[in-house]
């Protein structure tokens, strides 16, 4: 039978292992967060959106818009440079690596773009 100092140690050591994980979920749970966090924040896509609204991505936009003549790279429509739609040749989703290859854009109207899907 245990004596009451020795169930008093199991006690206090059970509970110092109890807050120590309390304390660890909450470390895990928060690096969790910031995992995630750093993983979306270099996600090819959530990268070209960040591009594509920058001063750097306006400038293409408006230069691949003049070397296309304001016509749609598909069905070769006139197009206004607002609204047109800076495509992937090659889709961020099976070649993220050419996200912001400029190689691999071009400007097509909203109808093309939408037809042409993940394509």
């Amino acid at each position: 039978m245990l004596e009451d100092s020795e169930i008093k140690e199991i006690q206090e050591i059970s509970q110092k292992a109890h807050d120590f994980n309390i304390k660890l979920a909450g470390f895990l749970k928060k690096n969790e967060k910031r995992r995630q966090e750093l993983e979306e924040k270099n996600d090819p896509r959530h990268l070209f959106n960040k591009w594509k609204g920058s001063k750097d991505g306006q400038d293409w936009k408006q230069k691949q818009y003049a070397i296309q003549q304001g016509l749609c790279a598909m069905c070769k429509k006139s197009m206004p440079l607002i609204g047109s739609h800076i495509d992937h040749i090659k889709p961020i989703s099976t070649h993220p690596q050419l996200a912001l290859d400029v190689s691999n854009l071009r400007l097509l109207c909203p109808a093309c773009n939408t037809s042409k899907g993940n394509k």
